[in-house]
């Protein structure tokens, strides 16, 4: 599945990151690995997070910023604190299935990508932001360093 139902509308910095990281337009890689881990651990792989990994995936995105915003895609990174059940709770506030599709903030948070490709972020099992409406919004805001409203606070 592709991602074309979104524009891919990046920011030349952003654009530079990515491909500072090894991302081109084109990219593609096997997820078949990724597709086993998530399902041992409990998540479905929705077409859209397949689609993410295969075009995002296995990649350190680094940010430059005063605070080291780095970002990585693919829920391998998260390998020892992933698991479904851990995170059903999210569901419930966000009202959305969700599975895991890397971490942001230089691994402080979690990313998860919605059924209908909503991106968001957890920190600290206190804060869920909205990074954007698909993944092309979301990458652009990390990159961009842009301010993301809190969605719930506990």
């Amino acid at each position: 599945m592709k991602l074309r139902k979104f524009k891919m509308n990046f920011t030349q910095r952003t654009i530079d990151i990515l491909e500072d990281a090894g991302w081109h337009p084109n990219r593609k890689v096997d997820i078949s690995s990724t597709v086993v881990f998530l399902e041992n651990k409990g998540f479905e792989d929705f077409d859209h997070a397949k689609a993410v990994f295969e075009q995002f995936g296995g990649l350190e995105y680094s940010v430059p910023s005063d605070e080291s915003d780095d970002f990585q895609v693919g829920p391998e990174f998260l390998r020892e604190a992933i698991g479904r059940k851990h995170y059903s709770k999210y569901e419930m506030i966000i009202g959305e299935e969700l599975v895991v599709i890397g971490r942001a903030y230089s691994e402080n948070a979690t990313m998860f990508m919605s059924r209908t490709g909503k991106i968001y972020g957890i920190m600290d099992e206190y804060y869920i932001w909205k990074f954007g409406d698909n993944i092309y919004e979301a990458i652009n805001n990390l990159c961009e360093g842009k301010e993301l409203s809190v969605i719930s606070e506990k």
